[in-house]
């Protein structure tokens, strides 16, 4: 089986879409893999070899000369990680989310949607690699599309689309002209998928009424369950490990002076990991004696982490407009928590996918009032003498329902029944 995956950033275990499609896709045998993606930065991950490149950067460079953008390559496992030279990128990136530069991303669309870098270079590599399989995340974006259309007009490959964050509804509640084009793609991707998932019971209901198709539900398997320390050390360590959209900065430095006014006698440390970059002022609301930004870590390193600590969180803003964003999306980061040994502790409003479902998994804990968070989070650092027991029962319940051979064969089965339709 040969199975191609799109995606705007590099397959980087570092990222939450690499260790995802990682998490689906490891130790599959006899299939090949190879990554079509969209930026300058370098892949990182032990699944995949085979790599087509095109930037922004090379997009733009052959509008202004003769040379044919994108770049196949191959990278042996052995070498792991590839030199990575993209910091420009991803800062220039992080600054476009901060402020909302939509503009810029309207102007990239328009120069995407011309496909002059569907070029001899492109068409060479997916011709080459002839996938029977390609699997992508559900987004608008005109390089994921006119990809698609494409690959679906020029090979036998069946189309994958796995819905991870509900767009859709973001792009039908702006009544711009570029919004309408977006929710335009979107409806036409979904035409052409031979399989459709989406990653909460809510979204597959929802996009299920929408476009009239089946959703499957698909979400991140355990695997390398840590052994429980939660609340045997003296102190008591918390930890956050994910990006800091949607409403999660302003939410964070709430939950950050809860605990500096939380933490009494027993020491208490909250540090938080993010590749996402904080100007001065903004480290300087978040930080306290107690909390730390800690910056970006490699995806091994984030899973040791939060294996020795005793508490792990996963946040959601409780602004009106912030919650339609998330609504119907489930965290790949809640599975990560649910097999650390740690605690999970949830905080977000009601009516969330991943807050919903946090309040079914024994032992976790979920603060979904705003006004409650200090008084939760105190009621939380007081209980040091339960942690072990709440986070034995979440690991139970995560190897009972999330584990991930189950996940993998479950993908395995359903690409090989695509398969067998032709």
């Amino acid at each position: 089986m040969r199975i191609l995956v799109v995606s705007i950033n590099a397959w980087d275990d570092t990222n939450s879409l690499g260790n995802t499609v990682s998490n689906f896709f490891g130790n599959w045998e006899e299939t090949q893999f190879m990554n079509l993606y969209f930026r300058e930065s370098a892949p990182s991950n032990e699944v995949c070899q085979k790599y087509f490149r095109v930037s922004d950067k090379m997009m733009l460079k052959s509008i202004f000369s003769a040379q044919k953008c994108g770049k196949y390559f191959e990278v042996e496992k052995k070498e792991k990680k590839m030199k990575n030279s993209a910091g420009g990128e991803k800062k220039l990136v992080s600054f476009l989310h901060r402020y909302n530069l939509s503009f810029i991303y309207r102007i990239m669309d328009f120069l995407w949607e011309k496909c002059s870098w569907q070029n001899e270079n492109f068409k060479s590599a997916i011709k080459s690699f002839n996938p029977d399989i390609v699997f992508l995340f559900a987004k608008a974006d005109a390089q994921y599309y006119h990809s698609v259309k494409y690959i679906k007009e020029n090979t036998h490959a069946k189309i994958v689309l796995f819905a991870a964050d509900d767009v859709y509804s973001v792009y039908k509640s702006k009544d711009d002209a570029y919004s309408k084009k977006l929710a335009g793609r979107f409806t036409r991707l979904m035409d052409m998928a031979d399989k459709l998932y989406a990653i909460s019971p809510a979204m597959c209901r929802y996009y299920g009424d929408i476009f009239g198709k089946r959703f499957n539900l698909l979400q991140k398997g355990c695997d390398k369950f840590s052994q429980v320390n939660a609340g045997t050390s003296e102190g008591i360590k918390m930890v956050y490990a994910g990006n800091l959209l949607y409403g999660r900065y302003d939410i964070l430095c709430r939950i950050s002076a809860a605990v500096e006014k939380a933490a009494g006698k027993i020491p208490v440390s909250f540090q938080i990991y993010s590749g996402d970059i904080l100007s001065e002022s903004e480290l300087r609301a978040l930080e306290n004696s107690c909390t730390k930004f800690m910056g970006r870590r490699p995806y091994h390193e984030i899973e040791k982490i939060i294996a020795e600590s005793d508490i792990v969180l996963h946040a959601e803003s409780f602004e009106p407009d912030k919650i339609k964003e998330v609504k119907y999306s489930f965290s790949t980061k809640i599975t990560d928590c649910l097999k650390s040994g740690s605690v999970l502790l949830v905080v977000g409003p009601c009516g969330i996918a991943s807050v919903d479902y946090a309040k079914c998994i024994p032992g976790v804990c979920v603060i979904d009032d705003i006004k409650m968070i200090e008084d939760g989070i105190t009621q939380l650092l007081e209980k040091k003498e339960l942690l072990y027991d709440m986070a034995t029962d979440t690991q139970k319940f995560a190897v009972e329902n999330h584990h991930i051979d189950f996940v993998r064969k479950r993908i395995h089965k359903d690409f090989e029944g695509l398969l067998e339709k032709w």
